[in-house]
């Protein structure tokens, strides 16, 4: 038996330190806005999770749906002693039996990871907070460690949907894979496929009271990065998008808040005069287990500064003070088991910002990532729009990277930080 997980998401927070009118941090721009509560969000009440039936093996003239039925209650079943029971989504169902076949075809764990992202785009499934997980097992194997293994694993990520699909690996085996997934808004119908110069509304509504401030960006082919002005509308917001930067693919990115800040929620590509293609990551590197925290800092900085030179602008300089205040949030996100810019413990960026005696970065921007492996990371980081302007901003000129690791009995899990800024000049000599 086998076991393999990779999470991946990612989100973004862009703050200025200096004495000067607050960033609009929901626009991502260097405008004014109202000043950022340093509270946190009342905690939700507790209530107590609606009572699962407990999973019974069907028989049937089709073994790999008994085992995926049977999987998928008793992982609703696990999930819901801890917090409400995850929904069902078809969609989720057909790209985990895809990913199944891709595996046992052969495929690696590596390019399943990208087949997966492509074949929930095929769904119509934009969501980015999905933790996979396959298993392989006997078609009479109890699943419960394996269950319990996953419900360890996912506690405290607030899953909503559950997927599984079972493929035949032997006369006797099947190989499994699990699809936990986040979904914090729900979005309107989308076309893949528009003409150039067109505007499309998109509707995006928040699945909960905590959910909050959807908004939009938008990575055209030229590379321009813009933000999309929103219009309420009821209980959704309104997103125009319109395509006019030429022909190719467009990524349109969605953002909201929760308790632990701004998140990415949803991507979806768009193409414009031209058919809908399968984009898959030039970038996806084989995933190699981390090593020793600092030494994957200095090949991140590496891949990163290599990122920046490809595209024309100077490397980034290591700074301790950034390193040590990037580190320390990814250590607060691994043992405080969440993801997001807000700390339970240590509030928002502006209330984590790093300083040199008296002095404050005039400009310091912040990205996070989970991931299983540190390329992977970095590739995420790379073709998500609003976490790619953040690397490519022309102001910054230094960089920290923390990175914390959490090896579980069956998985490795990384948290990344990356701490980019530009200090006033002479104020730390």
């Amino acid at each position: 038996m086998a076991v393999a997980c990779t999470l991946v998401s990612a989100c973004v927070a862009k703050e200025a330190a200096r004495p000067k009118p607050m960033l609009d941090v929901a626009m991502f721009g260097r405008a004014k806005s109202e000043p950022v509560r340093a509270t946190l969000p009342p905690p939700v009440a507790a209530s107590k999770p609606p009572t699962v039936p407990k999973p019974v093996r069907t028989q049937s003239d089709d073994p790999l749906r008994d085992i995926e039925d049977w999987v998928r209650s008793s992982v609703v079943r696990a999930l819901g002693k801890d917090e409400t029971p995850p929904g069902l989504d078809r969609g989720l169902d057909v790209a985990c039996r895809h990913t199944s076949r891709a595996l046992v075809d052969g495929g690696t764990m590596d390019g399943a990871a990208s087949h997966l992202r492509m074949q929930l785009q095929s769904e119509q499934i934009t969501d980015v907070s999905y933790y996979p997980f396959t298993i392989e097992m006997a078609f009479t194997e109890d699943p419960t460690p394996w269950v319990e293994f996953v419900r360890a694993e996912s506690q405290g990520r607030g899953v909503t949907q559950v997927g599984v699909g079972a493929v035949a690996k032997g006369p006797d085996t099947a190989l499994v894979t699990i699809v936990l997934l986040r979904r914090l808004l729900t979005l309107s119908a989308f076309p893949r496929e528009v003409e150039p110069n067109t505007t499309h509304l998109l509707w995006a509504k928040p699945t909960g009271p905590m959910i909050k401030n959807p908004h939009a960006v938008v990575w055209s082919p030229s590379g321009m990065i813009r933000d999309i002005a929103v219009k309420p509308s009821g209980m959704s917001v309104e997103i125009p998008i319109t395509f006019d930067d030429g022909h190719g693919r467009y990524v349109v990115q969605i953002l909201a808040e929760d308790i632990h800040g701004q998140q990415v929620t949803n991507q979806l590509d768009v193409w414009v005069g031209q058919p809908a293609m399968r984009v898959e990551s030039a970038a996806i590197l084989p995933m190699e287990p981390a090593g020793d925290p600092r030494t994957e800092e200095k090949k991140m900085m590496e891949m990163l500064n290599h990122f920046r030179k490809a595209n024309g602008l100077k490397p980034l300089v290591f700074d301790p003070i950034l390193q040590a205040s990037a580190l320390r949030h990814s250590t607060d996100m691994r043992d405080g088991r969440f993801f997001g810019h807000r700390s339970p413990k240590f509030g928002d960026l502006r209330q984590r910002t790093p300083r040199s005696g008296t002095t404050v970065p005039e400009l310091l921007l912040e990205n996070i990532a989970v991931s299983a492996a540190v390329s992977w990371a970095h590739d995420g980081l790379t073709n998500s729009p609003s976490h790619r302007r953040n690397l490519l901003d022309p102001d910054i000129t230094s960089v920290g990277i923390g990175i914390a690791v959490r090896n579980g009995s069956r998985m490795q899990i990384v948290y990344v930080t990356q701490h980019l800024g530009r200090w006033p000049r002479q104020a730390k000599d």
